[in-house]
């Protein structure tokens, strides 16, 4: 799938719903804007508690809650937590390390930190669906979805410079009525992409996920759908999230 495909997929969502995805997008906006503020009350603790033990399982939910959409289920505002109620440890201790690795490489050398920062872009959306990866599988699996597909992981970030410019010209307004919602589907539709491709290939099997959803594990081979089917899919018989039309391929 290239760039404009995934643009045009995320579209579809915003526009299948659009006021029911926005105003969902803007609750789980204010709830994560108000988690932080209350934790910035606390001076330079507060902060710290919040880098550490809330904001990547909160990165995680968010992430969950774009691939809810992304897949036709429709995200709720309370998917933001799911990282909390399933394996939160695991969660934690892999989304720090992940940040950890990445701040390092930043403060070494610009570029390296860039580099790694596309390397493990895939980390949250992983852990979404599969909160038991442990951290050094959660990091090679990203490296893998993104082996090759970093510059176009950042020529599809360049891609929203404009509309993030029209954000702070409007004071945010249509961030928050446009772009947050398009910006962070789109990049659910990246992820969805990148994992069908690899699962074609047979480098991954599925496990269990988060909210009784099917998740993914690094097994390598092949995997029985729930239907008893095999072939990699979610249920399906051609791709790998129940569809049939083989719509997710590679970037």
């Amino acid at each position: 799938m290239n760039r404009q495909e995934l643009k045009d997929r995320a579209k579809q969502t915003l526009h299948s719903d659009y006021w029911h995805v926005i105003g969902n997008y803007f609750l789980v906006s204010v709830i994560m804007a108000v988690i932080a503020w209350a934790c910035n009350l606390i001076p330079v603790v507060g902060g710290i508690a919040y880098s550490i033990l809330l904001g990547g399982p909160l990165m995680v939910g968010f992430a969950w809650f774009a691939l809810q959409y992304a897949r036709g289920n429709g995200g709720k505002p309370s998917d933001l937590f799911c990282a909390f109620q399933t394996d939160y440890g695991n969660v934690l201790v892999t989304m720090f390390l992940t940040n950890l690795f990445i701040a390092l490489w930043s403060f070494l050398l610009v570029v390296p930190g860039i580099i790694k920062f596309y390397e493990y872009r895939m980390v949250a959306y992983l852990l979404a669906e599969n909160p038991s990866l442990e951290w050094k599988e959660a990091q090679s699996m990203s490296r893998e979805m993104m082996d090759g597909h970093k510059m176009d992981a950042f020529i599809l970030d360049l891609s929203f410079i404009g509309w993030w410019i029209l954000t702070s010209l409007t004071f945010g307004l249509v961030g928050i009525f446009y772009v947050i919602p398009y910006y962070n589907q789109t990049y659910a539709e990246l992820y969805l992409s990148l994992f069908a491709a690899k699962a074609g290939t047979g480098a991954y099997g599925a496990g269990s996920g988060t909210n009784g959803q099917n998740g993914t594990s690094f097994n390598g081979g092949s995997f029985n759908g729930n239907d008893g089917s095999g072939g990699t899919t979610f249920g399906g018989d051609a791709s790998l999230f129940g569809r049939g039309d083989g719509h997710y391929t590679t970037l």
